[in-house]
C-alpha cells in the first residue's frame, strides 16, 4: 500500500532519489555502477533491465520473444507471431508492439519507407509531406503570396 499512501522508505546512497520498493531501489542503482547483466546474444551489447534487451532484440535483430527465432525484417517477425497466436501458444496481445502499421498508417508511395518501425514510418500527414519532400528532383521554392 506504499505506492498509495506515498511513502518512500528507499532511497538511493548516491543520488537520494526515493522509492516505494525496495526491487526499484535495487534496479535503480545499476545505473549508478557499470554493471550491465542483460547480454545481448546477437550482438553481446548489455543492458540494465530486462525489457530493455527484448526491445532492442526486437528492434535490431526482429527476434520472436515466444520462441527466440530471428527473422531479416519486422513484416516476417509480424508474419511468424500470428502462427503463434493461430496456435494458441500465446494472445494476441503479443502482436499490440509489432503491429507498426497502427501506430505509424502514412507512409511514402516513392520510396515505400513506412512499414517497418525503423524505416520511416510518418504518424502524421505533415510528417509524410515534408518527407515526401526528399524525393523531388528540383528544389523546392517557398512562394509567399
Amino acid at each position: 500500500m506504499r505506492v498509495h499512501s506515498g511513502e518512500k522508505p528507499y532511497d538511493c546512497r548516491v543520488c537520494g532519489k526515493r522509492f516505494s520498493e525496495r526491487s526499484n531501489q535495487a534496479r535503480h542503482m545499476l545505473i549508478h555502477s557499470d554493471e550491465k547483466p542483460h547480454k545481448c546474444s546477437v550482438c553481446d551489447k548489455t543492458f540494465i533491465q530486462k525489457n530493455h534487451l527484448t526491445t532492442h532484440q526486437r528492434l535490431k535483430h526482429h527476434m520472436c520473444p515466444v520462441c527466440e527465432e530471428r527473422f531479416t525484417d519486422d513484416e516476417s517477425l509480424e508474419e511468424h507471431l500470428r502462427t503463434h497466436v493461430e496456435d494458441g501458444t500465446v494472445d494476441k496481445s503479443v502482436l499490440k508492439p509489432y503491429s507498426w502499421s497502427a501506430q505509424r498508417p502514412y507512409s511514402c508511395s516513392d520510396c515505400g519507407k513506412g512499414f517497418k518501425f525503423c524505416d520511416q514510418r510518418f504518424t502524421d500527414d505533415e510528417k509524410l509531406k515534408e518527407h515526401l519532400r526528399t524525393h523531388r528532383t528540383e528544389p523546392y521554392i517557398r512562394t509567399y503570396s
